[in-house]
């Protein structure tokens, strides 16, 4: 039997892969057709391939017993109900085609610090971003900023914090922050790494940790060590903030032993986002103070 090219070519495009979907800009693609938020999905929460346990949600990308205190619990997973266009101002009220959700209510566009970030692939996931402060969209819509670094102002800086350093990962990846007294890849210094069986401590390659440190075993400083051990100071380290292993979020930073939004001079972390709250009518003068309606400005933190 004779094939012609015109049935030819029917048979095989039936058989050509669909194009993967298009995410939007809060969305990773994982595996060939799933769009989700790592931040909030409890089957993949953090990464495509890590699931929380029963009775756990997903807060900011990490399994917990229960969701931060700007955070509600919607189908296992912690959202921001003032901003989500899927659970704006409740669980499951999803804002239509078009709108965005703003201080939980389905609106068609921004308040004074909010810039309209429509998604990439359906026009009813588009968002309010503060291009300011967001690391998402920093200085315009889907503009991320890397891992070690904070948006300020509308511009990516790098946010290692006190006693941190930014160095160049060796096998040519992201930049990342290392604590040069503990680090056993960057210890004193960016690259100089200790001997097997040696830890890093207060700065110096040694066999001990010092009386203000712990001894932690795993991965340190985003470089994989094959389950050496290395000093930590749990107070100060954002990948082990509080405990061993215990890593802070992206533009955030361990103080006292706890992850904080990390803001410039000036700025006071309201939720994750760093606002200016002499100036914003969403926060005059302290997070979550909103202006009135009939108010024009918020100047040094008093609606006018």
């Amino acid at each position: 039997m004779i094939v012609t090219a015109a049935a030819w070519a029917c048979a095989t495009s039936a058989a050509l892969p669909a194009d993967p979907p298009t995410c939007s800009g809060t969305e990773t693609l994982c595996g060939a057709d799933l769009c989700t938020n790592l931040q909030t999905n409890t089957a993949h929460c953090g990464a495509c391939t890590l699931a929380c346990k029963t009775g756990e949600v997903c807060d900011k990308g990490k399994c917990s017993k229960s969701c931060g205190t700007t955070l509600t619990a919607c189908s296992g997973g912690c959202v921001d109900k003032l901003n989500d266009p899927k659970n704006c101002g409740n669980c499951g009220v999803q804002c239509k085609s078009g709108n965005v959700c703003f201080q939980g209510a389905c609106v068609s566009s921004c308040g004074k610090d909010g810039v309209l970030c429509p998604s990439q692939g359906d026009a009813g996931n588009a968002y309010c971003a503060n291009t300011a402060s967001d690391t998402v969209n920093c200085g315009a819509c889907n503009k991320k900023c890397a891992v070690a670094q904070a948006c300020q102002s509308g511009k990516c800086v790098d946010n290692c914090g006190v006693g941190s350093t930014l160095c160049q990962d060796q096998d040519g990846g992201a930049p990342y922050c290392a604590i040069t007294d503990t680090d056993n890849a960057n210890c004193g210094a960016c690259g100089a790494p200790c001997t097997a069986g040696q830890v890093c401590s207060m700065g110096t390659c040694g066999t001990n940790c010092g009386g203000m440190e712990t001894l932690c075993v795993g991965t340190d400083a985003g470089i994989s060590d094959g389950g050496a051990p290395f000093c930590a100071k749990t107070d100060t380290d954002n990948a082990n903030c509080g405990g061993c292993l215990v890593a802070c979020a992206q533009g955030q930073q361990c103080v006292a032993s706890k992850c904080q939004t990390a803001c410039a001079p000036g700025l006071t972390a309201c939720g994750n986002q760093c606002i200016d709250i002499t100036a914003s009518r969403d926060n005059c003068g302290g997070c979550g103070k909103a202006c009135l309606q009939n108010s024009i400005k918020c100047t040094n933190g008093v609606c006018q």
